[in-house]
C-alpha cells in the first residue's frame, strides 16, 4: 500500500518576553514557534508546502494559530517566519528524482558517446544489434575481421521479439558460417535509419 500525505516538523521555537498573554496576562510566558510542512510518499519527504506555527503559553497553556493572534504577535511570527529556514530534508524526494533524472540523463548521453566512439573505430568481437526486417524483431551481426574502412561480420540466424533479451542469442552456433563485409558507410547510414540500434563490446 502507498502511504502518501502532508506531515510537518518543528523548526524553532522563540520566546517573546516583551509581550503579556492575551489569555492569563502572564509576561515571559509566551513562546512563538514555527513548522515547515511538507509532503511525503512512504514517509519520504518530496516537497515543502510552506511554514505554519503559532504560539503557545507556558502558564495557562492558550494556544492561538496565526489567524487568531493579535496584531504585535503577528509580527513577531511573521519575522520569524521569515528568519525560519526550510530544511533541504523537507524537500528531499524532489532532491533525489532530480539526481536520478541527471543521472540518467548522463548515462544516456555517455551510452551515445560510446555508440558513435565504437561504431567508428569497430573491434574484432564488436555485437551490433540490429532490426529485422521482421516487424518488432531483433537480431545480432558479429565483427569478425577489420580492413580499414571495411568490416567483415556474421549474421545471427535467430531473431528475438524482445530487445532486452537479444544478447542471449549470442552463442558461436548461431552464427552463420559464411561471412559478409560492410562499409563504414553502410552502418552509419543503418545507425541513421534505425536499423542498427546499439554496439555491445564484450570486453569492456
Amino acid at each position: 500500500m502507498i502511504v502518501y500525505g502532508y506531515h510537518s516538523s518543528h523548526l524553532s521555537t522563540t520566546a517573546v518576553p516583551a509581550l503579556a498573554c492575551p489569555g492569563c496576562g502572564a509576561h515571559d510566558a509566551l513562546r512563538l514557534s514555527v513548522y515547515g510542512r511538507y509532503a511525503h510518499l512512504q514517509w519520504l519527504p518530496l516537497l515543502p508546502l510552506g511554514k505554519t506555527g503559532g504560539v503557545q503559553c507556558s502558564q495557562c497553556r492558550l494556544v492561538l494559530r496565526p489567524k487568531e493572534l493579535p496584531r504585535a504577535l503577528k509580527a513577531e511570527f511573521r519575522e520569524l517566519r521569515a528568519q525560519t529556514r526550510t530544511p533541504l530534508r523537507h524537500c528531499l524526494g524532489l532532491l533525489l528524482a532530480s539526481v536520478a533524472v541527471l543521472g540518467s540523463f548522463a548515462a544516456g548521453t555517455w551510452h551515445q558517446v560510446q555508440y558513435r566512439n565504437r561504431l567508428a573505430h569497430p573491434h574484432i568481437g564488436d555485437i551490433y544489434h540490429i532490426r529485422s526486417e521482421a516487424p518488432g524483431y531483433y537480431t545480432l551481426l558479429k565483427v569478425t575481421a577489420v580492413n580499414g574502412n571495411s568490416v567483415r561480420l556474421k549474421q545471427n540466424n535467430y531473431e528475438t521479439d524482445r530487445e532486452g533479451e537479444i544478447e542471449q542469442l549470442d552463442l558461436p552456433e548461431n552464427y552463420d558460417a559464411e561471412p559478409f563485409d560492410l562499409t563504414q558507410l553502410d552502418l552509419q547510414i543503418m545507425k541513421q535509419q534505425q536499423q542498427l540500434v546499439a554496439v555491445e563490446r564484450p570486453e569492456e
